[in-house]
């Protein structure tokens, strides 16, 4: 019996060390990783920036095209894509209208083929009668799925000027849309291709082209007409191959020494004479032959690339306004970390650093000599910026860590639409510049304030009381939502003493109203609106509107009687204590729990006599745990730059002119942004929830050994 019963014993006690040594390691791995988070996601996203890229161009080829692009624009922007690309990028053509054809199959791309591909894209057709949208990816999916190399990333590009128009033979329009979004555009999802989509004409529907863009992560251009289908090919290169860059300023382009290769991108009116100086003052032309120079003139712009080009000021010349930039290869790398669709009102982390090939740069020595700065601008509109301003490394305003390198800002849109951001970052020596394109969706749920004989309410009715009811808040979902189902919406309202008020709403398909006599009481409140669904597939949608201010006035009806409306949700009050307890069943009460108290006590010591000497070790001996802390926190800080570099000691530095007097005066505060909003509570979140040990099973374990020790107790007995 003794010997059965050590052996529980010594189990118990080997399940504890087991238990204990588990916990410090997760503990370990889970800071670890935690402090890694940050290098471990840039240099992720690094190692994809320099990634090569399988793309297939889907160009639309119906008979629309002759109208909206009679001087075939479309295809200059196609070849200003192609002049972009590496030798190690990969692409293909196909144009589709009923049916599509494959011009060019899915191959590399050097000098010797130009001839070849701009035969393929003078061949491209313009004569069909319907725009086959699903045809066309599944074409595109085809080739990637038999050509596509598995370390390239593979994307879509999908220029089109019309609407989903299939055969008859295929369907009706809803369902091919159908179709679209629960088959083919999953897809893509699945296979992780994104597809990227360019539109131009007052007839393209915009819309279907932003969501299916979305859908895969890409990003959707809108122009109005095919003279400027070339800057959206020019963003769109920036967008899949994210390369470095340099700004372009009055002065021209600025390279330095780290420069291996640089290809200018010159945007220019037709018949302009564009000269390129270096530095040394030697003027290059089209006809300029040189080692390791090519020009490749379009109609609206040049592409210019110079292997190992000079380190200093270059210079343009010949137009009249300087428009366009300077794409580099170089080991010295800006990332920026910016998804290319976000939503209004939420707020959004923009993160920037610097890599020294694939380490990263975070002496925090740098992060004095070295400033960044952003600034967005709209592009579906003409507009200044709608914000600037500089990037933090001190741990605050969404910063992780300060004099990590990692420089941060928290960025809110309100106002959905097209946008360009662009990040710099300027040192003495060097400048790096990046330019990203990305969508700001509508809220899911916005709320308003309109007058009663505007409210959907007051047409239909509904409330008896419609007619004394002065305003109406309105609350309006975003057409994202329609399909979704379980669909929750609700009106919250706040007053001055933080009381919260759920309001009842009335719905109208998309639409909710609520009357302003359903306030509780007179007075100044705070509404806004939240909203949750169950979209496609497990996908989930919970946003929140704006918030607003309200006050409501007294209301009295056609007799001048007070209107009295009914408290909604008011703050629990707290339960009162029973007033006049009974002296006697409180000594009843003391005896009979002193009684049990004293016969569990006797029974523990009972249990505790009988149970072996051995006892489980203690879990209080935290020492090796912070010793390792200590030790991954010194491996985090370690780098193998080296800054005393020479390149870094010039105290010369040149900026781009819109960001200019941020980088000359980072200590002044910059103008309130009329758009820009604090953060909200409930945004977007399709993250699963993680299950965490709480100790339980050692818990089990222990009761276990108890019950054990219990019947060893009968048996001896």
């Amino acid at each position: 019996m003794c010997v059965r019963r050590t052996r529980r014993v010594n189990f118990i006690h080997m399940i504890a060390r087991l238990q204990k040594q588990s916990f410090q390691v997760s503990i370990l791995l889970l800071l670890g990783a935690f402090i890694a988070f940050p290098q471990a996601v840039l240099a992720d996203r690094i190692k994809k920036q320099t990634e090569q890229v399988d793309a297939v161009l889907l160009l639309d080829a119906s008979g629309s095209m002759r109208i909206t692009d009679p001087n075939r624009l479309r295809a200059e922007g196609v070849k200003l894509f192609i002049q972009f690309l590496k030798k190690s990028d990969r692409f293909a053509l196909v144009e589709f209208a009923e049916k599509s054809k494959t011009l060019r199959p899915l191959l590399g791309y050097n000098e010797a083929q130009e001839a070849n591909v701009n035969q393929a894209i003078y061949n491209l057709g313009d004569a069909g009668e319907y725009t086959n949208f699903i045809g066309a990816f599944q074409t595109a999916q085809k080739l990637l799925a038999a050509e596509g190399r598995e370390d390239a990333e593979q994307v879509v590009i999908f220029l089109s000027d019309g609407k989903l128009d299939h055969t008859p033979e295929t369907g009706t329009i809803e369902a091919q849309r159908k179709q679209l979004f629960e088959e083919v555009i999953p897809s893509f999802k699945d296979s992780e291709i994104k597809i990227y989509t360019l539109a131009f004409s007052d007839e393209v529907d915009t819309e279907l082209l932003e969501e299916i863009a979305s859908s895969t992560g890409g990003a959707h251009w809108f122009t109005p007409t095919a003279e400027k289908v070339h800057e959206s090919f020019a963003d769109l290169f920036l967008v899949v191959k994210k390369p470095q860059m340099v700004p372009l300023t009055s002065k021209g382009f600025r390279i330095d020494q780290e420069i291996q290769e640089a290809t200018f991108y010159i945007n220019r009116q037709e018949g302009d004479e564009v000269v390129l100086i270096s530095p040394a003052s030697e003027k290059l032309s089209l006809n300029t032959k040189r080692k390791g120079f090519r020009w490749f003139p379009g109609q609206q712009f040049d592409v210019i690339t110079i292997e190992d080009p000079e380190a200093g000021q270059w210079q343009i010349s010949g137009i009249p306004k300087n428009e366009g930039f300077a794409t580099v290869l170089t080991n010295l790398k800006l990332l920026t970390s910016w998804p290319t669709v976000i939503r209004a009102g939420e707020t959004t982390v923009l993160e920037a650093r610097l890599y020294e090939s694939s380490k990263p740069v975070v002496l925090p020595e740098m992060t004095d000599v070295i400033k960044y700065a952003f600034e967005i601008t709209p592009t579906d509109k003409v507009s200044e910026p709608v914000m600037r301003a500089l990037l933090s490394d001190d741990g605050q305003d969404g910063d992780r860590a300060a004099r990590d390198g990692i420089f941060s800002a928290r960025v809110t849109l309100e106002e959905a639409g097209e946008y360009n951001l662009r990040v710099l970052a300027s040192a003495p020596t060097f400048e790096r510049h990046q330019k990203i394109s990305f969508r700001v969706k509508p809220r899911l749920v916005s709320l308003g304030i309109i007058a009663s004989e505007h409210s959907l309410s007051a047409k239909n009715a509904f409330d008896p009381n419609v007619s004394l009811a002065k305003d109406f808040f309105q609350l309006e979902l975003s057409p994202e939502l329609s399909g979704s189902k379980r669909i929750q919406v609700d009106l919250f309202a706040t007053d001055k003493k933080n009381r919260r008020y759920k309001i009842p709403l009335t719905r109208f398909e998309n639409t909710y109203e609520a009357s302003s006599l359903k306030l509780p009481f007179e007075g100044e409140y705070q509404l806004y609106a939240t909203v949750t669904a169950d979209g496609r597939r497990t996908k989930k949608f919970r946003g929140r509107s704006q918030e607003i201010s309200y006050a409501k006035e007294q209301v009295v009806d056609e007799k001048g009687n007070v209107v009295s409306v009914l408290l909604v949700e008011e703050e629990k009050k707290p339960k009162e204590e029973p007033q006049g307890f009974p002296w006697v069943y409180f000594v009843l009460l003391v005896v009979m729990n002193g009684g049990a108290g004293y016969a569990c006590l006797n029974k523990l010591k009972e249990k505790q006599a009988s149970m072996s000497d051995e006892s489980i070790e203690s879990f209080n001996d935290i020492a090796p745990i912070e010793a390792a802390l200590v030790e991954l926190e010194q491996r985090s800080k370690s780098t193998e730059i080296d800054f005393d570099d020479p390149i870094f000691t010039n105290d010369e530095i040149e900026v781009m002119p819109d960001l200019k007097n941020i980088l000359a005066n980072p200590e002044a505060k910059p103008e309130p942004d009329p758009i820009s909003a604090p953060a909200v509570d409930d945004v977007a979140d399709d993250s699963e929830a993680s299950e965490v040990d709480d100790g339980s099973e050692m818990e089990d374990v222990l009761e276990g050994a108890e019950d054990v020790d219990a019947e060893d107790d009968e048996e001896r007995d």
